[in-house]
């Protein structure tokens, strides 16, 4: 994707900087400087993405802070040509993994580590986690401003009907969860198989379950081949899910709307999705899905990888230009929307879950909300998003390899050894 998160990043950080009762950034007296912010923001975000550039300018005497808006594709091809014409905004939003590395390489974004480093009381602040994912040889150089991960989410009652009385913890056990459940006449699992990106998860968590965390960074560093043992078995066991008849018919031409439209009306027990979806669950007419909903962690397989090792994270970013002016206030801008104060207003406004450490008032939220705030510090391990990992071009030939192998065109074994072949034929 970026999946259905890219505006919601953007959002996230616009209600957290607006929040009332947050603390406005330090007065500054740098007259005539701009600020220049590209931003995905929009619908409810975009208001208040501006009113925070609005506040900003009234604690910064004589700063102008200017916003352009546009969509998420668009920001990615201004981006591409300020890499080129060697004029990147002061402020940009931007992703890690396969997106971040051409920044960095070019020099296009300021290492923000001595900032950090030197604000220690936003910095703890700060989940222990959040900048691994856009830390470069040890430079920070960029800020999340979400955190979302992937889960599966389960309907309780559906779960009862089948006689499952706890949700699976082991892949045996969520072999045996999909027979029960067909057994009782349930689509076990619904699935987006159009997108390539909702498959892709399966494949990603069984092998980091197989192969633990760092596999797959491994793998990208050219440390571990494509077709080492844990790949070729987290092939094997996303065929094995699918010949079981975990997902519904049909599913390679589902799309992402008529997927999760399965699980919310009950035709579906189970569903790998991003925790965005507790907003979605919350905010529907029928209060009787959210109470059904349960979460839980993705099974373990025996091998190196557990349940502290997640697909997601923080995720989205922003990012201050190596060419801006005036880091430093640059730097209170980003620092002034990722503070944890701000953040725990926004997570109870948006349910959205933060790369903080924040407190929230859970009279105020859904219990499935409150617990996955809960269990978010304990995550330790985090992979991004496999089209977020890959390159485009390389991530469009896994695709189209790993649906080849989900009709059983190809085999597992198969689908890895001709995407090591590309790899090593395209490297990045």
């Amino acid at each position: 994707m970026i999946r259905k998160v890219a505006a919601a990043v953007l959002t996230a950080m616009a209600l957290a900087a607006c929040a009332p009762g947050g603390t406005a950034p330090a007065p500054s007296a740098q007259d005539g400087s701009t600020l220049t912010i590209w931003t995905t923001a929009n619908g409810p975000g975009k208001e208040l993405f501006t009113a925070y550039g609005s506040e900003f300018e009234r604690s910064h005497r004589g700063v102008k802070v200017n916003i352009l808006y546009m969509a998420d594709a668009d920001v990615k091809q201004k981006v591409q040509a300020a890499l080129v014409a060697k004029n990147l905004p002061e402020i940009v939003a931007w992703y890690g993994g396969s997106f971040l590395t051409p920044l960095v390489e070019a020099g296009a974004l300021a290492d923000l580590t001595p900032h950090i480093e030197a604000d220690g009381k936003w910095r703890e602040g700060m989940l222990p986690h959040a900048f691994d994912n856009y830390t470069v040889n040890g430079k920070i150089y960029m800020v999340p401003t979400e955190s979302p991960i992937v889960q599966l989410f389960y309907n309780k009652d559906l779960f009862t009907r089948a006689g499952i009385a706890r949700p699976p913890a082991t892949f045996d056990e969520l072999l045996e969860a999909i027979g029960k459940l067909k057994a009782a006449g349930i689509t076990p699992v619904t699935l987006d198989g159009k997108d390539g990106w909702p498959l892709q998860e399966w494949f990603t968590y069984f092998a980091m379950r197989d192969g633990g965390a760092n596999l797959i960074h491994d793998a990208m560093a050219g440390k571990v081949a494509w077709t080492a043992e844990p790949f070729v078995q987290a092939a094997r066991r996303t065929k094995q899910v699918i010949d079981a008849g975990a997902f519904q018919k049909g599913h390679m031409g589902t799309g992402y709307d008529e997927a999760m439209a399965n699980f919310y009306g009950g035709r579906a027990a189970m569903v790998l999705s991003g925790t965005w979806i507790t907003s979605s669950l919350t905010a529907t007419e029928n209060k009787e899905i959210l109470a059904r909903t349960g979460v839980f962690d993705f099974p373990t397989t025996g091998g190196p990888g557990t349940v502290a090792d997640v697909q997601g994270g923080p995720n989205g970013a922003l990012g201050v230009s190596a060419s801006a002016p005036d880091k430093a206030l640059a730097w209170e801008f980003v620092k002034g929307a990722t503070s944890a104060e701000l953040a725990g207003k926004l997570a109870e406004q948006a349910l959205l879950l933060m790369p903080n450490k924040v407190t929230i008032d859970k009279a105020k939220t859904p219990d499935l909300f409150d617990e996955l705030v809960d269990k978010l510090p304990g995550y330790t391990g985090y992979n991004l998003f496999w089209n977020e990992i890959l390159p485009p071009r390389h991530n469009t030939e896994f695709t189209n390899l790993q649906n080849s192998m989900a009709i059983g065109e190809i085999t597992p074994e198969r689908m890895m050894s001709d995407f090591a072949a590309y790899m090593k034929a395209h490297p990045a």
